[in-house]
């Protein structure tokens, strides 16, 4: 079993665990044996614990560590008499339920786990599964709260091959299907069939990234990379028996899997799943705080959006106490949301920044640190940080700084071996095991890193990425549409939401309203669907022709700031406001007002911070 080795503050302290050496801390070689150490060790414990529903008359269902590991002996085992060899792939199509951590760890420990997000389209689940080789597709059956049954039949039909098995839902399963439960009831616990010795560089997953592009980009996983990343997460967030923690991601995301579900699950904690939809299931939200109350756990976790939704929850149990810290990422967190969530329920905001390519961490604010307002903590222990400066193609050129912004480089463990089309590596896999993250950010001289933006272009909504090139591609089949371009305007509740600029063609009208309805059709997945159409006459480039995207995303927060100002402008004043890119500080609005009252630009620049509370802006008075 993964334990803490010490409690990790700052870079001192994770020096001082460096000087031991990861090979004489980190003996584990594959995921299955962590699970069997934990089991070994801690038997008895309650590994899981799954809530049907918010209500709590209705009993939750638990697993012990015992239970979880034979569970897992026997969906690999299930996997491997269906034929899924330790080259095949398991796709798993479900929500959050137990039967989900059985069929991702029971498939890596026997083949490669292919978690998929059920919310994506047919074609594209069918891509995935067609990239990946699966052989085995397991998934949730039929339930009024979600349509995976509809699409795992239409994947079915497509590719015949593929042997499906249904997770029992709220209603009644199909005949003749065959039930994932009665598989494992029927499939030995006692041992692995494919064998227990797999090595530390076999794949262990495919994690499928880039947004809601049509084309597969699945980044592969060995089995030392997750067991790193457990290991550190153990170590950063002192992961030990009698921690409790609730997973309100979905599996199907790095941090759901591997952060908040196998480090904890193999540290001695006890795992809550609230519901099978999580946080994004509004009773859960509505019922948070009364679930922490009844359940008492330690750690809570989420995205902003996640953290939006709850702060504005009118009332809440007194009794939260329980409860240390709250860690969030997989979107930039707005300073001002940190500190209203820590005054208002009292627990710490803790910070992650990872990436799927480095089976979830990057960088960690740990446990018993101090956080930072805008950082998202300190490298991992046996891992790297620096930052490059951006070079004229777009890559790291040479090293910045302290305090610089540039390219974020990591180098580690945990960094996977590549995507499983190869030529996809490019400018992903550098030199010496560098990895481009994509993200730009500074390390200050206290070893925190800060995230002041993004390299790539692509458009986080809720945590949900969003390739532009989808969008883009969509409205370009358009016979009006000449050009067009997507990014990310900033967003109170999501973060960010894709608008599309568009330039039409010479002799040609249509109304942005019409191009809305035209791309909507065009686009399968609901968040990937542009929120906003701007037609104008010329996109800005680079010298040397490029979109420059830049230049886009300032006029859509510019956009945002003159819609928001609108009531802020009504007393008559006339004012003037620019958006800029701050190197160090991300985006500033400045407010101007030649000849007004300056208790008056003022008052008017307060109005404009209330409003865009929640968004990462800095709303600045220029004289």
């Amino acid at each position: 079993m993964l334990r803490a080795e010490r409690r990790l503050k700052g870079p001192s302290d994770t020096e001082k665990l460096e000087a031991s050496g990861l090979e004489q801390l980190l003996t584990f070689k594959n995921v299955y044996e962590l699970f069997v150490a934990a089991a070994t060790q801690r038997p008895n414990d309650i590994a899981l614990t799954f809530l049907p529903s918010t209500d709590p008359a209705q009993s939750p269902r638990q697993a012990t560590t015992a239970e979880l590991l034979a569970n897992i002996t026997r969906a690999a085992n299930a996997f491997t008499a269906m034929g899924a060899t330790r080259q095949d792939s398991v796709a798993i199509l479900l929500p959050s339920v137990p039967e989900t951590q059985y069929a991702i760890w029971g498939a890596e420990a026997s083949s490669v786990a292919l978690p998929i997000n059920f919310l994506l389209s047919v074609e594209h689940i069918c891509d995935l599964i067609g990239a990946a080789g699966a052989r085995v597709l397991v998934a949730l059956g039929p339930d009024p709260a979600t349509d995976i049954w509809r699409k795992a039949e239409a994947v079915a039909a497509r590719m015949p091959h593929l042997k499906v098995l249904c997770v029992a839902g709220r209603d009644p399963p199909p005949r003749g299907v065959e039930l994932f439960g009665d598989v494992l009831a029927q499939a030995a616990s006692d041992r692995l069939l494919a064998g227990d010795r797999i090595s530390p560089d076999a794949t262990a997953a495919y994690f499928h990234t880039g947004g809601t592009t049509g084309a597969p980009k699945l980044a592969r996983h060995l089995h030392r990379n997750q067991v790193f990343s457990a290991w550190a997460c153990t170590q950063v967030f002192h992961y030990s028996p009698g921690d409790r923690i609730f997973n309100g991601f979905p599996m199907f995301h790095v941090a759901g899997a591997i952060i908040f579900g196998l480090a904890p699950l193999v540290s001695g904690v006890e795992v809550v799943l609230p519901t099978a939809a999580g946080l994004r299931n509004k009773d859960v939200v509505e019922n948070h705080w009364s679930l922490v109350e009844r359940f008492r756990p330690t750690i809570l976790a989420g995205v902003p959006t996640s953290m939006a939704g709850l702060a504005n929850v009118p009332d809440y149990p007194a009794d939260i106490a329980s409860a240390e810290f709250w860690i969030t990422g997989g979107a930039p967190l707005a300073p001002d949301l940190a500190e209203r969530f820590e005054k208002r329920f009292g627990m710490a905001v803790h910070e992650i920044f990872g990436m799927t390519e480095t089976a979830g961490v990057i960088a960690i604010t740990p446990r018993y640190a101090n956080r930072r307002t805008g950082r998202v903590g300190y490298r991992l222990p046996f891992c790297e940080l620096k930052i490059a400066r951006v070079a004229a193609d777009g890559l790291p050129g040479e090293d910045a700084r302290m305090d610089e912004s540039g390219c974020v480089l990591f180098r580690g463990p945990n960094c996977f071996p590549g995507y499983l089309d190869p030529s996809r590596d490019h400018g992903v896999l550098l030199e010496n095991g560098w990895l481009m993250t994509g993200d730009l950010g500074r390390i200050d001289q206290d070893g925190f890193l800060t995230i002041t933006g993004r390299v790539k272009d692509v458009i986080i909504r809720g945590g949900h990425n969003i390739d532009p090139s989808m969008i883009e591609e969509a409205a370009a089949k358009h016979p009006a549409v000449i050009l067009s371009a997507a990014v990310g305007q900033p967003d109170g509740y999501a973060g960010e939401v894709p608008v599309l600029y568009v330039v039409l063609r010479p002799g040609t009208e249509v109304s942005a309203e019409d191009l809305s309805l035209f791309v909507a059709e065009q686009v399968s997945e609901r968040p990937a669907r542009p929120k906003r159409i701007f037609i104008i006459p010329e996109i800005p480039t680079t010298a040397v022709g490029k979109v420059f995207k830049p230049a886009l995303r300032l006029d859509a927060t510019r956009r945002l700031i003159d819609e928001l100002a609108v009531g802020i402008c009504a007393g008559g004043e006339k004012f003037d406001f620019d958006v800029v890119d701050d190197a160090e500080r991300g985006k500033v609005v400045q407010v101007r007002a030649p000849g007004t009252d300056r208790a008056k630009v003022s008052a008017a620049c307060a109005q404009l911070r209330t409003a865009t509370a929640g968004l990462p802006l800095i709303i600045e008075e220029v004289r």
